[in-house]
């Protein structure tokens, strides 16, 4: 799936979107096609910032990741919401 005919933004999209897949498995394709009918500037924006950049530049293996990712807003307290879609 590509939303931009931008070599250096379909470059950072395919990084990110491989990143996605392997994060959110079997589920993947259907949650990017949602983020796309909602908005797909907000789907590019996270998918080429947040897995893009920030998810494949981590030099963790996923589960630490993951530990973390769970570990901050939980920390912060009052995330309730945030947690319910990160357990997803």
């Amino acid at each position: 799936m590509t939303l931009s005919g931008k070599k250096t933004t379909l470059s950072r999209y395919e990084t990110g979107f491989k990143k996605y897949v392997q994060i959110k498995k079997e589920n993947a394709d259907k949650h990017i096609q949602h983020l796309v009918e909602l908005s797909p500037e907000l789907a590019k924006l996270i998918i080429e910032n947040a897995y893009g950049d920030v998810y494949s530049s981590i030099n963790l293996d996923m589960k630490t990741v993951e530990i973390a990712i769970i570990a901050a807003p939980t920390a912060k307290g009052n995330s309730e919401p945030q947690l319910k879609v990160l357990h997803k």
